[in-house]
């Protein structure tokens, strides 16, 4: 789904059980969706590729899969991730409930202002 409107989103987040987010671009930037399922408390399995990594710390708010030597995404592997979270409740809901904890910790709206102000205070002239 591409283009997913603002309205539906919470209720998409609502029905899921895990997030995947594949990537075969070393370059993959960390994603808008990964911030958003941590946040709903929902784990995310992502590839070992750009900031994905950043984000989900692998067997506490999530799962990482490593790409194939090609740079491919190894589907076995997504498969394999996804399986050995399938009938662990306990472990899926442990992992959502530190996605969300860590989500707060790094995206949420204060952070992120906070962060901001103190670039902006290290970078002021002194004589200002």
């Amino acid at each position: 789904m591409n283009n997913v409107s603002f309205d539906l989103q919470p209720s998409l987040y609502a029905a899921a059980d895990i997030v995947l987010t594949p990537s075969r671009a070393q370059h993959a930037c960390m994603g808008v969706t990964i911030k958003e399922a941590m946040a709903a408390s929902i784990p995310v399995i992502g590839s070992d590729s750009g900031g994905i990594p950043e984000a989900i710390v692998h067997n506490v708010t999530g799962l990482i899969v490593p790409l194939m030597k090609s740079g491919d995404i190894d589907n076995a592997a997504f498969q394999d991730a996804i399986v050995s979270l399938i009938g662990q409740r306990d472990k899926w809901a442990s992992m959502g409930e530190a996605a969300r904890e860590r989500a707060n910790e790094l995206f949420s709206e204060e952070t992120t202002i906070n962060r901001t102000a103190a670039i902006f205070t290290r970078c002021m002239p002194k004589n200002a």
